[in-house]
């Protein structure tokens, strides 16, 4: 006999590899299924039809195709197999996912759960909302529950779409954590190595963070590895100013990845001001779970930013205001205590708060 499926997790690019968003709902459907012994069912792209983002025409064509007939078998999955389904959980992609959800629950006069979970209001965040924002907060209005990962995003949905919305913090987990071994790491020694790592678009400026690193060539270094059109800035500003100690590298092996991250005494996160309540940076905690001390650029309102101050493990600047990361860096690289401290409160406020563990309890309540 076919064993129940409870829970439905339905996510465009669940299968796609290093994707943060991906990352947290497999984390959570493992925790779950240990926590709880819930029966979990993952629906995403398959991994060899995924279309790869880019800025050409045709491909983003493709891409928006291959979202739509996604969205489509999900919707016809979810009615096929809706005597068996319990809870359905509809993340971010494709635009309008969230129907899925409302249509299931409406279909079994609201048996069936529906939790839209959202994780990224960027493009419904635009003013005036693009198309597909438009639809996504339709989406999110139809939907039984509105799930955010941050009291800001709540508070841009209620504010601006009167959406109401419950919050459950984002979390980071990781195979070769040192957290736990923090408070035992040696003292830091010079130069500050600085590292960016990750996307870098638009909402996520480093111009002011190069320019900054530049005027420290005696005693930083800055390591930005990732991709986007802030890292192709990056490397123009860079290479205009002669900058000896600003690395620009795409992304690199899982090894490599994991050693410059255990070698960086800072890890910068970067989210523009307007962009605040669009979405929470997971870069953040990932920075707790390895127990680093962290350089936020962008407004003191957005959540990570909060956490950051209450966890007293880093420093909040306006994402332009180059004296201020100067004045900020500065203080790491005179003071290498200050930055093992850091490091500590970071592993600890992500220990004890910040973990896939501690957001259990309270999924199981919204999926009951």
């Amino acid at each position: 006999m076919t064993k129940p499926t409870r829970i439905v997790f339905l996510y465009g690019y669940m299968w796609s590899e290093r994707e943060a968003v991906a990352k947290a709902i497999h984390e959570l459907a493992a925790a779950l299924c240990h926590e709880n012994d819930a029966d979990i069912e993952l629906r995403g792209i398959e991994k060899q039809r995924i279309v790869e983002a880019s800025s050409s025409m045709s491909t983003k064509l493709r891409r928006l195709a291959s979202e739509t007939r996604f969205a489509l078998s999900a919707l016809a999955y979810t009615l096929r197999h809706r005597s068996r389904i319990q809870a359905i959980v509809s993340i971010d992609i494709p635009s309008g996912i969230g129907y899925v959800g409302s249509l299931a629950r409406r279909a079994t006069k609201g048996r069936i759960v529906d939790i839209a979970w959202v994780m990224d209001l960027y493009r419904a965040g635009n003013v005036p909302p693009s198309i597909r924002g438009r639809l996504e907060i339709s989406a999110l209005r139809s939907a039984g529950k509105v799930i955010t990962i941050g009291s800001c995003m709540s508070r841009l949905l209620l504010e601006r779409f009167e959406v109401r919305s419950g919050v459950i913090p984002l979390w980071h987990e990781s195979l070769d954590l040192i957290s736990e071994h923090a408070e035992s790491l040696p003292t830091p020694t010079k130069p500050l190595r600085v590292l960016y790592s990750g996307s870098a678009r638009a909402i996520h400026p480093l111009d002011a963070l190069v320019r900054a690193t530049d005027e420290m060539r005696r005693t930083t270094t800055l390591d930005l590895v990732g991709s986007g059109t802030e890292m192709v800035a990056s490397q123009v500003t860079a290479e205009k100013l002669h900058s000896p100690n600003v690395r620009i590298r795409s992304r690199l092996a899982n090894e490599e990845f994991a050693k410059a991250v255990s070698e960086a005494d800072v890890h910068v996160v970067s989210l523009d001001e307007a962009a605040t309540g669009t979405c929470v940076p997971s870069k953040a905690y990932a920075a707790m779970a390895a127990g680093k001390p962290i350089l936020y650029l962008g407004s003191e309102d957005g959540q990570a930013a909060r956490d950051i101050a209450e966890a007293q493990c880093g420093f909040v600047v306006a994402t332009t205001d180059k004296g201020g990361i100067v004045a900020a860096l500065q203080r790491y690289a005179d003071s290498p205590e200050l930055r093992r401290v850091h490091g500590v409160n970071a592993a600890r406020f992500h220990a004890k708060r910040r973990t896939v563990r501690a957001a259990v309890p309270l999924w199981l309540e919204e999926l009951s």
